[in-house]
């Protein structure tokens, strides 16, 4: 596993951001609603995201290879911990990362609802619509995330989502406000499919608070 993580590292490192990562960043931007307080970006790459938030926000960045940020934290989610404490954050940004876990999403679900602080905070959670038209094309092409080649583990889809057992996922641990459909990857980015169809979904969620 310490093989294959390396090689991957050493290969997103050098990827340069491009107009899709800007793109995908500016609609997250819009989808969040806070003005300041403290957000975590889970898997930030190079931080893109936070050019189109607030400056007021205070923001920090997580992924597995080191990005020049004063809030930057080095962390494999692989693991199954987020390094901070309980409470820590007013909105949690996770965002095309589940699907990749080798560990089981609930595990990281788990740790976003610890460090978030409580039922008027918000998580901004994407998961793969596997259903959808771009997944469609893919396995037409035979273009298939789900791979076995040991270098390229930790950048493939190893978790199959519906909207449907998405939902049912999220709603261990955060109520689903609203749903965001995305087109990307082989679908135009300007062009509106029905959610069924679409890439993608956005999940806005609020902590749920369980009674002990």
């Amino acid at each position: 596993m310490k093989d294959s993580l390396e090689v991957y590292k050493k290969s997103i490192k050098n990827w340069e951001i491009g107009k899709h990562h800007l793109k995908r960043a500016e609609f997250k931007a819009k989808l969040i609603n806070i003005k300041t307080g403290k957000l975590l970006d889970l898997g930030a790459f190079k931080g893109e995201l936070e050019r189109f938030l607030p400056k007021e926000i205070n923001y920090y960045p997580l992924d597995i290879f080191k990005i020049k940020h004063k809030n930057f934290k080095k962390c494999d989610l692989n693991k199954g911990k987020i390094p901070f404490s309980n409470n820590f954050f007013d909105y949690v940004v996770c965002t095309s990362i589940l699907e990749h876990l080798l560990i089981e999403p609930n595990v990281i679900l788990k740790e976003i609802y610890r460090v978030l602080k409580n039922k008027n905070n918000t998580a901004l959670i994407s998961l793969p619509n596997d259903l959808g038209l771009n997944r469609i094309f893919y396995l037409i092409r035979n273009d298939n995330d789900i791979g076995t080649l040991e270098e390229q583990k930790y950048g493939r889809h190893h978790w199959f989502f519906t909207i449907k057992n998405s939902k049912k996922l999220l709603r261990k641990y955060f109520i689903i406000k609203n749903e965001i459909a995305f087109s990307g990857g082989v679908l135009p980015y300007f062009l509106k499919f029905p959610k069924q169809l679409s890439t993608e979904i956005y999940y806005i969620c609020k902590k749920k608070i369980f009674l002990k």
